[in-house]
This record gives C-alpha cells, structure tokens and sequence, in this order.
C-alpha cells in the first residue's frame, strides 16, 4: 500500500541520500548506493547498500557494502571508476569502482573522508588509513563530508569537493593522496525560497551561515555542463536545494571555482525538512551516459511513523537529466526525467486545439504522465482536476497571473498540505507525473520541478479538465497511463 513503482524504495528500512553514482559501461550496468539504517525510525546506524541494474529507470535492491567502524558511520560520499587504475587497488579486468564516504564519529561529530573498493560491483573492501584525515577537526566538527570526486577534463589531475561546513577544493593524481586547493566563495541567492531552505538547514547546523563570504552546504556536487551553443560551464550544486553556474580554473597553481552567478534552484517544495517527498541531496552519475549528466535525488520521507505497517521510509527520485540554457546572458540549469521513462508510456488521451471542459480519462490507474502544452496570452483559466470519492487534486492555471497553482488541501487523508505555486512563462509545457503516492510536476521541462507525497486510500482518479472561461484554448494535452517497474510489496 502506497508504495511507489516507478521511484525506488528498499524493501525495509531508510533511505535517504543517494551515494556513489556510477555507470560501468564495460558492463553495461547502473551502480547505486544510498544512506540507509535497517530501523525505519532513523537509528543512525548508518551504512551504505547498493542496488544496481541494467536500465536506469529499474534497479535491483543489494545488499550493504560498507558498514559503520571504528571511525564511525558510514555517512555520503561518491564513487568513481578508476580505468587506468591510478590507486594501485585493482587487477587488469575488475569492475575497478572506488568509493568515497564520510567516517562519522557518532560521540565527537568527527568527520574524514574514507574510501572502500570493489573489484566486482558486488562486495566493498574498505581502506585502513583515512583519505583525508581532518587532523584535529582542522576543517570543523561535523562539518567535512560528503565527497564528491570526479577527473578534470584533460589532465591526470581528479578533484574533490567537500561540504558538510565551507565548500572546499582538493586535488590528486593516484586518488589516494589528497592536497587542499581552495575554499568555494558565496554569492548571493536569486531567490529567496533559498535563504529561507537554508535558514532551515541553518537550525540543525548552526555553523552554516548561507551569508558567511565562503559557501557552505551540505552534499556538493560540481560539473561540466554545455549549453546549446557548445559553450560549456561548470555547475556547483548545493545539495540540489541550490545551484551555482562559473568556471573551474587554475589560479596560482590552485583549482578554484569562480562563480559567474547567484545562487538559484529548480526545486520547488510546499515545506523544507518535513520530509514529505522534498528532493535533496543530489549526486550526479559518474561514468559515460552519452553525453547526459544524469542525477538522483532523495525524496525526504518519515510518513512510516504515521501510517501503520510501512515498512520503510525514503524514495529516490525519478532519474533526472540536467541541462544548461542561456538566455539574456543568463545561465540556467533544469531538470527532468530521462527519456528511458518514456518507454513505460501506455496512450490514453490526446487532445489538440482543446477549447473548452473535457473528460479526459473517466478513470486512470496509480501511475500515469500527463502533459499539457498552452500560451498565457492566448487562454483563459482552467483547472484540471483528479477526483474519486474521498480526494480531489486541484491544478489551477491562471495565464492573467502566470501562475500555477497546485490545491492538494483535499488530497491526502495522512498529511496536510498547502497551496503551491510555480511561475509560468508566455508559452508553457507542465507535466505531471504520478506514481501512486510520489507527485512530480514540471514546468517548461524542469526549469521548475515540484515533487511531494500524497497518500490515498484509493488510487484511482477521474481526470477532468475544467474551463474557467469562454477563451479556454490548449494547444496539446497527452495523457499516458505508465507500466510499473517495481512491485508492491
């Protein structure tokens, strides 16, 4: 009950943020780990398991490969192929993933960085000594973790940024031995949505001051990404609550990152840190993916504490592809799920040129993807509408206002929501996707995304589409019912 089928869940236990991403072309096979506590009620006996698959959009739940130590928990971190097998680790035809992770000391918040490997995608062997030592807390207490390692384009040089406090730069050539580079200066932020997530993030740790002149943030990621031109950028994610474009440079002989931007965000959630389906914590896929930087997402969750027999808590979010766009030599990142989903498409609906109410499925299922293309300055208002018996889901487009509003006050019998709304441009593609208790909707292909949890006692929905006026006119609406990739249980 209420499981989702297309996001994935473990069987049992947390979940939350997703840890050493990677693609083994030579194997064809999607590698995923993930924080996760055997207790549902977040013991914080943290550890991380691995599920893997062939198909990005279906993986197959492991088991855990690294375990809590004498150093601590295993809190986040990453993973990276190491082909030429600059670390020494691996034989000539092994799987040759090389995993990077926090070591948290549950008594004293000290935190290093520590590394596991694996020959086969299967088992991880972990490293005695600590990669990077945090000798005497000299980068702060409870406030270095979450690596993330990737190669400079071009070089032997791979870097790693680090978060947990201040944003900061290191580099190596053998992945093992790690010299610090730089710390990571802030900016200001777009939007205030951010300072206010931050704010929150700010109560559980109170050194991370999103105004301190160097950047802090918890889950770093940094990036390559080309925009249409073939201009390329590099992108600084803040735990996917924020997101920095720049440049990665040599300045004195130290890699620093030069931000060319404020602070802004594609998310977009009702509440920050109530965990009911908000994304953080993102991490991009190391490896090939043709040309994709392809990214996971937590979706924030502790609804087993209030629905009786839920076995666990935590979803992942659907795969999302990162692009870079300009426009008025302004930089912008979205997201929006892979095209692989797609093929999980069933048609059900297709109307062009609606002008008025229509009855688009008298009756869809616990998983479907809707689109609707429209012009502001050429409709009226309308509303769609998903209804049965106990809940209704309100989606108020208001073209006069370029707003649309999401009403799901009615929706759920479990948690209480509010109204939310999202920008909308002249011309517009919303697309809404359910997958029976994870809603996801995007605007104009994720410059704006909206993911949160509904819980219903029943999942089938009526989908209606209302005008609220006599010049109601969209130009496409698809509705496709999906195929599941998960089971219930």
């Amino acid at each position: 009950m209420h499981r989702p089928r297309l996001h994935f869940t473990p069987q049992s236990g947390y979940l939350n943020d997703p840890n050493g991403l990677v693609y083994d072309a030579r194997a064809g096979i999607y590698h995923v780990c993930f924080q996760y506590q055997r207790d549902v009620r977040c013991d914080l006996n943290v550890c991380w398991r691995h599920a893997q698959g062939t198909d990005l959009c279906a993986l197959r739940e492991g088991e855990i490969v690294i375990f809590p130590d004498e150093r601590g928990v295993a809190f986040s971190g990453c993973s990276v192929l190491d082909e030429e097998n600059v670390s020494g680790l691996f034989a000539q035809d092994s799987a040759k993933i090389l995993s990077f992770y926090t070591a948290h000391d549950l008594c004293t918040k000290h935190e290093s960085v520590a590394a596991a490997y694996s020959d086969d995608g299967k088992c991880w062997k972990t490293l005695a000594r600590p990669i990077v030592e945090n000798r005497g807390d000299e980068y702060g207490v409870n406030g270095f973790r979450d690596p993330k390692v990737f190669r400079y384009p071009g070089t032997d040089t791979w870097l790693m940024i680090i978060g947990g406090g201040k944003a900061r730069l290191f580099a190596s050539r053998n992945l093992l031995d790690w010299e610090f580079q730089s710390e990571v200066q802030n900016v200001c932020a777009r939007d205030p949505a951010i300072v206010r997530q931050l704010l929150v993030l700010q109560r559980y740790l109170p050194d991370n001051d999103p105004f301190a002149p160097s950047l802090y943030t918890e889950c770093p990621d940094l990036f390559p990404l080309s925009a249409e031109n073939g201009e390329q950028k590099w992108v600084l994610s803040g735990g996917g609550l924020f997101y920095i474009v720049g440049d990665l440079r040599l300045e004195d002989g130290k890699y620093t990152f030069v931000p060319q931007g404020p602070r802004q965000t594609f998310v977009r959630c009702s509440d920050f840190f109530v965990h009911r389906g908000e994304p953080y914590a993102m991490q991009t896929f190391a490896g090939e993916l043709n040309g994709r930087r392809v990214a996971l997402f937590w979706l924030m969750d502790d609804s087993a504490r209030e629905i009786a027999g839920k076995p666990y808590n935590g979803a992942l979010s659907l795969p999302h592809e990162l692009r870079l766009t300009r426009e008025n030599g302004a930089y912008f990142v979205s997201a929006y799920p892979v095209k692989e989903l797609e093929a999980l498409r069933i048609p059900v609906a297709c109307r062009e040129n609606l002008r008025g109410s229509d009855t688009l499925a008298p009756q869809m299922g616990a998983l479907w993807d809707l689109s609707l293309q429209f012009d502001c300055d050429k409709t009226d208002a309308f509303t769609l509408m998903l209804y049965n018996e106990k809940n209704r889901l309100r989606f108020l487009f208001r073209p006069e206002e370029r707003a649309l509003h999401i009403d799901l006050t009615h929706a759920d019998e479990t948690l209480r929501h509010t109204v939310k709304t999202l920008r909308l441009e002249r011309c517009n593609e919303v697309r809404i996707v359910k997958d029976v208790s994870v809603l996801d909707v995007y605007v104009n292909e994720g410059r704006q995304w909206y993911s949160v949890f509904t819980f219903h006692e029943k999942d089938e929905f009526a989908v209606s589409l209302v005008a609220d006026g006599p010049n109601t006119m969209i130009r496409k609406v698809e509705v496709y019912a999906l195929r599941p990739v998960y089971g219930e249980a």
